[in-house]
């Protein structure tokens, strides 16, 4: 994926497409998605942090609803696979994480980059 500017989407717009690899050995890429499901992305800056955990159990805690409501829940992290491998194993989380090692989806998104502002560090 090339390097692309950040840039706030209005309510409506189509998100822009990518591929992450995930915990499941996979990688999974947004657009699979258009038409069949809706999608919560929900940027995190680091495994094992106790905000990003707490939120990230609340994911798992309700994934059945989430199922249920049509929605599939995409975390996305710059930790590599095998971190976020072991993090989901330690606290037993239902969805699979996505790595964004080199932060190109993080800083299309605008968020999860170390100079981003207070207001978009962490968005979900």
């Amino acid at each position: 994926m090339a390097a692309a500017t950040s840039t706030t989407l209005p309510v409506g717009a189509v998100a822009p497409d990518f591929a992450l690899p995930s915990t499941a050995g996979t990688d999974v890429t947004l657009s699979a998605f258009r038409g069949r499901k809706h999608v919560l992305l929900a940027f995190f800056p680091l495994a094992f942090t106790s905000t990003c955990t707490a939120e990230n159990c609340a994911f798992s805690e309700d994934y059945d609803a989430f199922e249920r409501a049509g929605t599939i829940v995409l975390p996305i992290s710059v930790d590599s696979v095998p971190t976020l491998k072991e993090y989901k194993a330690k606290h037993a989380m239902r969805q699979d994480l996505l790595s964004d090692f080199k932060r190109e989806v993080s800083r299309t998104y605008g968020c999860c980059s170390r100079t981003a502002s207070s207001r978009n560090a962490r968005i979900s």
